[in-house]
């Protein structure tokens, strides 16, 4: 498998002011109209309550089946195995995977919800799994090679809370993180970054939620892979193991 490249200096400076500038409109939309805060907490409420409570490790790895087919092949070329690996290490939860690294539109599409950018081929349509990832009462950061960010849940809510006190979404901010400083500073990053397209890292401090993924990591279902449109290696490892 090749090694992962650097984020490009000028592909990271493209995209980095597109986080600035989504979070300035989206603030400036919620001043405008701050009853929108409390309708987006109820989005996420309902995406919790409903089928995507506890599907975050099948979300995650059909996102990274969706970043394999929305790969930009050379004509003529055949689309190469994939590999997704999905390690839950003590409090963190990893998900790497090869394929497209994420766009301007991917990256908008996970700041909102049924709005999502992927084709009828594509496995996730409504831009609504990712938010199952706030069950985890964390941090999610997101490593590309394209650019590198974080959702902060908690000082999303913080942010919009100054607009209208009360209830707020999580998902709704972003903020740039320094690729090169946290690949430094972690090693099972470092690891997954040698060779992966896009790496997930999300803190998981809701005990109930590690305990559901060390057993959805263990009855994964092997079904799963009979439908995808090409080979792919998903490699589990909830911490006593590779499953």
């Amino acid at each position: 498998m090749p090694e992962a490249s650097p984020i490009p200096d000028e592909a990271a400076a493209e995209l980095a002011a597109f986080i600035v500038a989504l979070n300035e409109r989206r603030l400036a939309a919620y001043e405008q109209e701050p009853s929108d805060i409390l309708e987006h907490f109820g989005i996420e409420e309902s995406v919790l309550a409903g089928g995507y409570g506890y599907r975050q490790l099948l979300e995650l790895v059909q996102n990274g089946v969706d970043a394999m087919i929305e790969e930009d092949l050379p004509a003529g070329s055949s689309r190469r195995p994939g590999r997704i690996d999905v390690i839950l290490d003590q409090s963190v939860l990893y998900v790497a995977n090869t394929g497209a690294p994420l766009s301007s539109a991917g990256i908008g599409t996970l700041h909102r919800s049924h709005a999502s950018t992927k084709r009828g081929d594509q496995i996730g349509r409504f831009g609504l799994g990712f938010k199952s990832l706030l069950r985890l009462e964390g941090g999610i950061d997101l490593f590309s090679k394209s650019i590198a960010f974080r959702f902060d849940p908690e000082k999303c809510r913080q942010d919009l809370q100054r607009i209208r006190p009360g209830e707020a979404p999580g998902l709704r901010l972003s903020w740039v993180l320094d690729a090169g400083k946290n690949v430094a500073e972690d090693q099972r990053l470092a690891s997954l970054w040698e060779w992966a397209a896009t790496v997930v890292r999300a803190k998981v401090n809701a005990v109930d939620v590690r305990m559901h993924l060390e057993a959805e990591m263990a009855s994964f279902p092997a079904e799963f892979l009979l439908f995808l449109p090409m080979p792919v290696a998903i490699r589990l490892d909830d911490g006593r193991g590779t499953t």
